[in-house]
């Protein structure tokens, strides 16, 4: 008898055990996610109009179980938690996993970059500037200034935490760049490496759990950089005050390894600019012209509009891969100029900054992408 109840009481256990995920999942799906950045399977036809059983509804429903079953993101976060703590692996491959919590982009050659095992060739170096030129030519002809800023790859300044060796701040990729680019031409370049190395001194300025830098990297960046507009004569404003409070923020890296609830959000200090002067437009001529130009789709171009009319009359246009559109970097530059375009800039076009006219460019480009400025297509008339 006992062992009949102890039979019955497992059998209702699995049977619970394998209802639960269908009694709580979304019984339509077809949401998007942002988190995955995808549009999840929604729940297939089963008959369709002519009273016909659907074609391949088994692999409809199991498409639709396997993104919209109940417990679907807190199961994954529980095998992705357990493959890092009891075999350091990761579900995203393209993560590396450092030591103490911190996480790196393992794409790009973005760890051997932090090693310092990775640089261009002469040849490479001679291209990515040639095509430098040409497109610093290109705008500058037009009239308008043009600066190319260079962000260090998160392993560059952290290469402690790299897996695999004791490994130093040292010469990276970002640094030969810069030299052979200052040494062999007249662009202005910024390399924002050792101000990022100073201040780590002080405080983190990386996110442990993301590729990017956090608030602080990013505003000792910020403050670097307005100080060489300044130099260049492209701007006449100090940098302005900002405040901190305490946040946290579900790291990129984080999630591709499947960890992605806020259990697993990074504590950082965030900062907000004190009585912003710049305002988000997002109607009006200039940016529903800049909008159509781009194909009707600001999202996916990363545009952002601002205008300000309490500061000196610059009109500035931001080309950036991600480490200006996270954090505050926009808004923060927004404040010193009469209006500031910004887009990734890979949606820039010779038509679009026709379209904006700006008087000066900045360009910036993350350490680990600089061979895309060697891109002989990129801004080609």
């Amino acid at each position: 008898m006992f062992r009949k109840i102890i039979d019955l009481t497992t059998i209702i256990i699995f049977i619970t055990a394998i209802s639960l995920p269908l009694i709580f999942s979304d019984k339509k799906g077809g949401k998007p996610s942002e988190l995955e950045k995808r549009t999840l399977a929604p729940f297939p036809t089963i008959i369709t109009e002519e009273g016909f059983i659907a074609p391949n509804i088994n692999h409809g429903l199991r498409n639709w179980i396997n993104d919209n079953a109940g417990f679907r993101i807190e199961s994954k976060n529980i095998s992705a938690y357990l493959e890092i703590r009891l075999f350091n692996m990761s579900q995203g491959r393209a993560v590396h996993i450092g030591k103490n919590g911190w996480y790196f982009y393992g794409g790009s050659h973005n760890i051997d970059i932090g090693k310092g095992d990775y640089f261009f060739s002469t040849v490479k170096l001679e291209k990515t500037l040639t095509n430098m030129e040409r497109i610093y030519d290109f705008i500058t002809n037009q009239g308008i200034a043009m600066v190319f800023v260079l962000v260090p790859s998160k392993a560059s300044i952290y290469p402690e935490y790299i897996k695999g060796g004791d490994f130093v701040v040292q010469k990276t990729l970002i640094d030969q760049c810069t030299e052979y680019f200052s040494a062999n031409s007249e662009m202005p370049i910024i390399n924002l490496k050792d101000t990022l190395v100073d201040a780590k001194e002080v405080t983190p300025v990386y996110f442990r759990t993301d590729t990017h830098w956090n608030h602080e990297g990013e505003y000792v960046s910020y403050v670097k950089l307005i100080h060489e507009l300044n130099q260049l004569g492209l701007i006449q404003s100090n940098a302005i005050a900002v405040t901190r409070k305490p946040s946290k923020r579900l790291g990129d890296l984080s999630a591709m390894m499947g960890l992605t609830t806020n259990a697993f959000a990074e504590p950082f200090s965030a900062i907000e600019i004190v009585s912003p002067q710049a305002t988000m437009i997002e109607s009006g001529e200039h940016y529903d012209q800049i909008v159509k130009t781009l194909g009707g789709n600001p999202k996916k171009a990363g545009y952002i509009y601002f205008e300000n009319n309490n500061t000196e009359k610059k009109n500035a246009l931001v080309l950036t891969d991600s480490f200006f559109m996270v954090g505050n970097m926009t808004r923060l530059l927004a404040e010193h100029v009469s209006s500031l375009d910004r887009m990734n800039l890979n949606a820039a076009t010779p038509e679009i900054i026709a379209a904006i006219d700006p008087d000066f460019i900045i360009l910036e480009i993350t350490e680990r992408s600089i061979y895309r400025l060697s891109n002989p297509d990129y801004l080609s008339p």
